[in-house]
């Protein structure tokens, strides 16, 4: 299986998420049982367990068993892995780098998106990518990739535009606060309700009229 995958992605020149979609037609399953994914590829063709080589705690020995794959291959698969912007360096981009990660969902299938960026020939696209296509492909959701740069652009924009011209709504904000947070306002919520009063007696009703006279 593994020499497979390095085989479709290095000679065959297959994407990961085509690698996966392939896999998955054939019926293969990962240990799970669950379908193959473009993220599950990418972690069979970056893992150095397949040179011979063991990592523990930053601690590298190689030759700790026969390589099911050889140094050249490995390479070959890094140098196309790179050459795509598929590497987790590129996929998994720094959260700071994108203003609205996570914060904005994909209208397709209500998931995280995600900042992700792709290198091409002569520079970094930056985009903000569905949690669901980035990890399990566009079988599962195509929504298309938003440019991110754009996006936070068009933000930024709008929030500073908001800050010039609508101020009446940042006071009403900022009055709506402070109405709950002074001490008058804190007092009155904390203290105890107080005791139901007693309904006072109608004396006009109980009082005796000086023409009335007792009954015999």
């Amino acid at each position: 299986m593994v020499r497979a995958i390095f085989d479709t992605y290095t000679h065959r020149r297959l994407g990961s998420k085509t690698v996966a979609a392939e896999l998955n037609r054939r019926g293969h399953r990962i240990r799970s049982g669950r379908p193959w994914s473009a993220h599950q590829v990418l972690r069979v063709i970056t893992n150095r367990v397949y040179l011979g080589e063991l990592t523990f705690r930053g601690n590298t020995v190689t030759d700790t068993h026969t390589p099911i794959i050889d140094t050249t291959t490995f390479d070959h698969a890094a140098t196309i892995l790179e050459a795509r912007g598929e590497s987790h360096a590129h996929r998994a981009a720094n959260s700071s780098d994108y203003l609205l990660t996570g914060r904005l969902r994909c209208p397709r299938c209500g998931h995280a998106m995600l900042g992700t960026r792709a290198t091409g020939r002569n520079r970094t696209y930056r985009y903000y990518t569905c949690f669901t296509r980035a990890r399990h492909g566009t079988t599962h959701c195509d929504f298309d990739r938003l440019d991110a740069d754009s996006v936070d652009t068009t933000v930024m924009a709008s929030l500073a535009e908001f800050n010039r011209t609508r101020h009446d709504l940042t006071d009403q904000a900022i009055n709506a606060h402070n109405a709950t947070t002074t001490p008058a306002a804190t007092s009155a919520a904390n203290s105890p309700p107080s005791p139901p009063t007693s309904p006072k007696p109608n004396k006009r009703s109980t009082a005796t009229s000086p023409h009335s006279r007792p009954a015999p």
